[in-house]
């Protein structure tokens, strides 16, 4: 791959992450609160809200390494949505973490 069709891959993937992301606002975080869910998880569990945050996001790290594997069929509209949700998780990660050394 060139650099330039890897830039115009980064830009294309960018894109996804913030429309995914924008997008599932009202589901997973209703109100003001982005990480609402996993401080609601971690109040139900007991876990750190980074726990619960990681804990979700290994269920999609088992679906990408099941992929690379050659443990599931897929096509590269599900690779793109797998390696999305990791993104996603990890950006999230960031912010839970930047939220509580506030």
């Amino acid at each position: 791959m060139t650099h330039e069709d890897f830039s115009i891959l980064m830009d294309d993937i960018t894109d996804h992450l913030r429309k995914t992301m924008a997008s599932k606002n009202a589901e997973y975080a209703p109100g003001d609160d982005k990480l609402a869910n996993f401080k609601k998880s971690s109040r139900m569990t007991g876990k750190s809200v980074q726990e619960c945050l990681w804990m979700f996001c290994v269920k999609h790290l088992v679906s990408v390494q099941d992929i690379v594997q050659g443990e599931s069929n897929y096509t590269p509209e599900l690779l793109r949505e797998k390696c999305g949700d990791i993104r996603a998780y990890t950006c999230l990660l960031e912010a839970c973490m930047m939220e509580q050394n506030a």
